[in-house]
């Protein structure tokens, strides 16, 4: 079933990826964005109840 709808998208690639390529390009920039969060994000130390 796959191989089948591989084959009648790629006949019709331009015109699949007119339409796929913003929210490919929408998921990689939240997907960097969170992965600079990870990288950059400082935890602040427990504070202890006196």
């Amino acid at each position: 079933m796959l191989t089948g709808a591989g084959f009648v998208l790629e006949a019709n690639y331009e015109a699949v990826a007119k339409y796929v390529d913003p929210f490919s390009k929408g998921i990689l920039g939240i997907l960097v964005a969170y992965l600079y969060r990870l990288v950059t994000f400082r935890a602040e130390p427990a504070s202890r109840p006196d």
